[in-house]
C-alpha cells in the first residue's frame, strides 16, 4: 500500500469515488476529466475494504466534510487483491445506493465479466482507453442534473 492511499482534487463539491490500484490509470483518468473540464473531484482508494468503508462513512472516512458521499463510483474490475465487482455487489444491496451511478472499468474484458457487472446492477462497463473518452461520455449522461458539464 502506498503512503498516500487517497488522492483528493478539492476543486469541486461533486465527489466521484475511484477504486483503482494502479496510480498510472488513476492519473490518466484525472487528466482526462480535467481536460474535459468535468466539475468533479476524484477521491481515489486502492482496495475493496477502503471503498466500502468510504461508502459507509466509517473509520477514517467518517468525516463527510473530508470524505463526501459520491455522486458516482468508478470501480476497477480487477485489483491486485479483490475486484470492483465485489464493491458493486455490496453497494447494490444497500438501499441508499440502489440508484447511485456505478461504473466498472476494465483494462481488458474477460469472458462473462461484462454480463456479471450488468447482472449486479452496474450503470456501465467501460474498457480503459487512452484518455477514457467513453467513460467521460457516460459520466456526462449519468451524473445528477445539477452538475453542469461543459460540452
Amino acid at each position: 500500500m502506498l503512503d498516500y492511499p487517497i488522492e483528493i482534487n478539492p476543486v469541486s463539491a461533486h465527489a466521484i469515488l475511484h477504486l483503482e490500484d494502479n496510480p498510472d490509470d488513476a492519473f490518466l483518468l484525472r487528466t482526462a476529466a480535467e481536460l474535459a473540464r468535468l466539475p468533479v473531484a476524484f477521491f481515489r482508494v486502492q482496495d475493496v475494504e477502503q471503498a466500502i468503508a468510504w461508502l459507509r462513512g466509517e473509520g477514517p472516512f467518517s468525516n463527510r466534510e473530508e470524505y463526501p458521499f459520491p455522486v458516482a463510483v468508478l470501480l476497477d474490475a480487477r485489483l491486485a487483491q479483490g475486484s470492483g465487482l465485489d464493491v458493486l455487489a455490496w453497494a447494490r444491496r444497500q438501499k441508499q445506493m440502489k440508484n447511485l451511478p456505478i461504473f466498472i472499468l476494465t483494462g481488458s474484458e474477460r469472458p462473462g465479466e461484462k454480463q456479471r457487472a450488468q447482472s449486479l446492477g452496474a450503470t456501465g462497463y467501460v474498457q480503459k482507453q487512452p484518455l477514457y473518452g467513453d467513460l467521460l461520455e457516460l459520466l456526462r449522461h449519468n451524473l445528477p442534473p445539477e452538475i453542469h458539464i461543459p460540452q
